[in-house]
């Protein structure tokens, strides 16, 4: 296995994917070049050969919404179905974020939504549950942490093949886990305060940009790091 991850892209918006890009190489402490970068929107993954990554991104997306059922969702769902379906038969280290949280939820059997009282847009606290704090990917971090969000679709059940790892009583269900090495998570570990502000700026129709409300989410980093080590010893069995 060689030392490459895959992005796997949502986006339809450039700015924004370059963006998502030099977010995840930042916080993972990579290079560009470590990263192969795909689109979903347009590009079939079923090809893909999950033996070639050490790990897989799937990240989310200001103009897409699960619960829409567009032909563009149609034809995302269509082109990871067979990577999604392989990722989980190895257990290959993965993060799926926001959208992707929405698309793995939807994999697994779960109805995936647009209620405005789960709805969260900016800075928040997530909770960890006591799974969490004995799992790898959230080693080092305290039980409370601060997070950015941006999303009006979740999930109302945890999916029955996963492990609760985080959760707030806003959006109860933010972070879980399948098998060893695969994680979804409702929130942007990859993104700072900065980061936030950039994007729903982009989004100001769509999201809450009331920059008072905003605060810096520094211990998400860890959890982009933590990744590495776990994507890291896999790597080397």
């Amino acid at each position: 296995m060689n030392s490459d991850i895959a992005l796997i892209q949502f986006r339809e918006d450039s700015e924004m994917a370059s963006h998502e890009l030099e977010c995840v190489t930042r916080d993972l402490g990579i290079n560009e070049e470590q990263i192969t970068v795909y689109n979903a929107t347009k590009q079939d993954l079923s090809s893909i050969k999950v033996e070639n990554f050490s790990a897989f991104i799937f990240g989310g997306s200001g103009d897409i919404s699960l619960s829409d059922g567009t032909e563009v969702v149609k034809t995302i769902k269509n082109n990871i179905k067979i990577l999604i379906l392989r990722v989980v038969e190895f257990d290959v280290p993965s993060l799926f974020i926001c959208l992707g949280y929405h698309l793995f939820s939807d994999y697994l059997g779960e109805s995936v939504t647009k209620n405005p009282k789960q709805s969260e847009s900016g800075t928040t606290k997530v909770y960890l549950t006591s799974n969490a704090m004995s799992d790898a990917l959230f080693s080092g971090i305290k039980k409370q942490l601060i997070v950015q969000e941006a999303h009006h679709d979740s999930i109302q059940n945890l999916p029955k093949a996963a492990v609760l790892l985080a959760e707030n009583p806003r959006c109860p269900i933010q972070a879980y886990r399948v098998k060893k090495n695969i994680y979804a998570m409702q929130f942007h570990p990859e993104l700072q305060k900065k980061d936030m502000l950039f994007r729903l700026n982009h989004y100001s129709e769509k999201y809450e940009t009331d920059k008072s409300k905003f605060k810096e989410s520094v211990e998400t980093l860890k959890i982009m790091k933590n990744f590495v080590k776990i994507y890291q010893k896999k790597s080397k069995k």
